[in-house]
């Protein structure tokens, strides 16, 4: 699915492109995607970036309430589902808590 979406969104610049993650369920982390969310943030979040990223369209990831926790940390407020997994969106210029 991810290399598909690259060979389709060649020209996306860095800010506008996907990034992908291999999710592993059994692994470290409470798999909440904690670690990953942590990366993005740091690549392009608010110190990296301006404006910073504001939404998340997750692939393969169901939406959990250890996501839910995990993300509001982040200042993600909203998420619906999707047919693939959700989207998350946050306001820029949050403050993590």
């Amino acid at each position: 699915m991810i290399q598909s979406l690259w060979n389709e969104h060649k020209s996306a610049s860095h800010p506008d492109g996907i990034t992908s993650f291999v999710f592993d369920p059994g692994g470290g982390g409470g798999g909440g995607g904690g670690a990953e969310i942590s990366v993005i943030d740091l690549h392009h979040g608010e110190f990296s970036h301006s404006p910073a990223y504001s939404i998340l369209n997750v692939i393969g990831v169901r939406w959990s309430d250890r996501i839910q926790e995990v993300l509001a940390r982040f200042g993600f407020d909203y998420h619906e589902p999707t047919t693939e997994g959700f989207v998350a969106k946050r306001k820029t210029g949050h403050e993590q808590r």
